[in-house]
């Protein structure tokens, strides 16, 4: 029996293969296993088994390439980014909330406003 490693952090980065080469190599499993004469069509209870199996791998591929992606700066974001900041010496800068007296403002209350939107006067009608 053979074992297959699947190796998809390269010098390049992280790597993840196309879908159909994942089940190209999952069709080849099935006929080591079952004999070259296996059909391997996906309305076959095999083809099933096999996409079922090429999905999870898939699955796990996106994900850890996902998780091996959070080490690098240019790709992390949420906790990963400020850990990797924090190795610096940095850390995130907290929010501050801003107060506008004599504006009437329309909409949802509590509803944040994202930092720099400009707002145009209405002028009022008397």
């Amino acid at each position: 029996m053979t074992i297959q490693q699947y190796e998809y952090i390269e010098l390049a980065g992280v790597i993840v293969p196309d879908t159909l080469e994942t089940r190209t190599q999952v069709e080849s499993e099935f006929k080591n296993a079952f004999g070259s004469d296996l059909v391997v069509t996906p309305d076959t209870p095999q083809g099933v088994l096999i996409t079922d199996e090429t999905l999870a791998r898939d699955a796990v591929i996106r994900n850890n390439a996902a998780i091996a992606n959070q080490i690098n700066p240019n790709l992390a974001g949420g906790v990963f980014l400020d850990a990797l900041w924090a190795l610096t010496g940095g850390t995130r800068t907290s929010a501050d909330k801003s107060y506008i007296a004599g504006v009437d403002l329309g909409g949802v209350p509590s509803t944040s406003i994202p930092q720099g939107v400009t707002a145009n006067p209405i002028p009022a009608i008397f």
